[in-house]
């Protein structure tokens, strides 16, 4: 089962009918996209999810190749996937609200117009932001989306006396789920392991201790005292991807 994603860096494209799943069925349930360390990502209304793709072998027929044709065009030739595997793992948010309002950040250079079997009029004007923001995703929290150093990062934004333990979410399509040695959040995929490094939480500049909480394939944080009449920042870092 895997989602279509074209021309992506480390930004947040809008889906106006450019995404769909391999059967060109479009996917309105996907807000953004984009990748970031090998993996894509899609930020759907009621979660996110990863895809990885593996290339299983190569191309390497020369058919048609004049025979004088310098090395490294034959060798670029030649580096055409032939076959790929792709895996997706699915992270749902538990007991959010439906009706969050989306901030958009600001929107980087240009713009891209697709046209695709599943949106045949072409989507056209596709924005890419730098950041999101998704305003009370739970009431009181909001979840903010953004690259830092060229990968995918997220804030939970915790408003004084609000209850962080609401922040939960499931994970559907991993082998596995633990906490290593280093307090990441590791999900054990057939395609490679996704890294979520230790969460850092904060209220200025005072550190507030965090770890992840895993309960089967719920996943939450554990947070030690902080003040609640202040705001608390949750912030679990990258993602990465290592096979």
């Amino acid at each position: 089962d895997s989602i279509g994603n074209l021309g992506s860096s480390v930004s947040f494209t809008e889906n106006k009918g450019q995404i769909s799943d391999q059967d060109y069925n479009p996917r309105p349930d996907v807000l953004f996209s984009g990748s970031a360390g090998g993996l894509d990502f899609y930020i759907r209304e009621d979660g996110i999810s990863y895809q990885m793709t593996r290339i299983d072998s190569w191309k390497e027929e020369d058919e048609g190749m004049p025979e004088d044709l310098p090395e490294e065009l034959r060798e670029e030739r030649d580096s055409l996937p032939d076959e790929m595997t792709i895996y997706r793992t699915d992270i749902n948010w538990i007991g959010a609200r439906t009706n969050y309002e989306i901030e958009k950040g600001t929107p980087t250079d240009g713009f891209n117009n697709y046209y695709l079997p599943s949106c045949p009029d072409g989507a056209l004007n596709v924005l890419s932001y730098q950041e999101v923001t998704f305003k009370n995703l739970y009431q009181g929290i909001d979840v903010k989306w953004y690259e830092n150093a060229g990968t995918l990062e997220y804030d939970f934004i915790v408003a004084p006396n609000t209850d962080y333990t609401k922040i939960s979410w499931e994970i559907k399509g991993a082998e596995k789920i633990s906490i290593g040695e280093d307090g990441q959040l590791i999900i054990k995929t057939p395609l490679g392991e996704i890294e979520e490094q230790a969460p850092i939480a904060f209220q200025g500049e005072t550190q507030v201790e965090a770890a992840w909480k895993i309960d089967g394939n719920k996943i939450s944080f554990q947070l030690g005292n902080y003040n609640e009449n202040e705001v608390l920042i949750i912030d679990p870092v990258v993602r990465l991807w290592g096979t």
